[in-house]
């Protein structure tokens, strides 16, 4: 027969392996838990060193097209200071340099593979910088901005620079300078660069451009501040990133 001591002990002893059960249980889940939060911020620091890497190329490949931008722009502006000065007498392969110049235009195309992969990736987080997801989202963001950029340069010259050309100039002239093709077959018309200097429709065309070069400039300017901050926050969460450069 049981008596109620011998009860109180067995039920004392049942609480005890259970709770040491329990105990166990959940020491296995939180060592489980540390090996995964270490494993993540392992990851976490192998991708901020890709990130870092990609950032810092394409600030150096930014400003040398910020550079391009505004010497295409200054192009620009000397073209846009000959114009609607009647007596004034320029000469067709000087007038066609300036056309070149002003007038070539290349795709925006930084590194964005590390960028797209954290961005898609939605289980990634940043345990030591919060806010450096979103940071990323907006750089990618203008990014794309900057690569419309050049899909709006393109239907430009396609519908309104070409065409102009076409009618008032000679393409055989610009081929030629800007070595775009080994066949420059000679022409028999005469060019007047003087006659589209004085044309307002002209003055029209290279005003806008002048503006759009300076907008994708203020852009490329906006997205070099937001690199260089990414860039530094990045230093300063993640201090190994920049003893590994160094």
């Amino acid at each position: 027969m049981i008596t109620s001591s011998s009860l109180r002990k067995y039920i004392l002893y049942a609480v005890g392996e259970i709770t040491l059960v329990v105990i166990g249980i959940l020491i296995a889940l939180q060592v489980n838990n540390w090996n995964e939060a270490r494993k993540s911020r392992i990851i976490e620091k192998t991708v901020v060193e890709e990130l870092y890497k990609e950032l810092t190329q394409n600030l150096t490949y930014t400003n040398t097209e910020l550079d391009l931008a505004k010497k295409r722009q200054k192009s620009v502006t000397e073209v846009l200071s000959l114009t609607g000065k009647r007596s004034l007498h320029v000469i067709e392969e000087e007038f066609s340099l300036h056309l070149i110049k002003s007038l070539a235009f290349e795709v925006y195309s930084p590194i964005i593979n590390k960028t797209n992969e954290v961005i898609n990736k939605s289980q990634l987080s940043f345990f030591y910088s919060d806010s450096l997801g979103d940071k990323l989202s907006d750089y990618l963001s203008h990014i794309n901005e900057l690569e419309e950029y050049y899909l709006y340069n393109v239907d430009t010259w396609k519908t309104i620079v070409r065409p102009y050309l076409n009618k008032n100039y000679s393409l055989q002239s610009i081929v030629k300078l800007s070595r775009l093709s080994n066949f420059s077959p000679s022409s028999n018309f005469e060019v007047f660069p003087d006659r589209m200097l004085n044309d307002r429709e002209f003055e029209n065309i290279f005003i806008n451009i002048y503006t759009d070069i300076n907008a994708y400039s203020f852009t490329l300017e906006e997205n070099i501040v937001m690199m260089e901050s990414l860039i530094n926050q990045i230093k300063r969460d993640y201090p190994h990133v920049d003893n590994n450069e160094k």
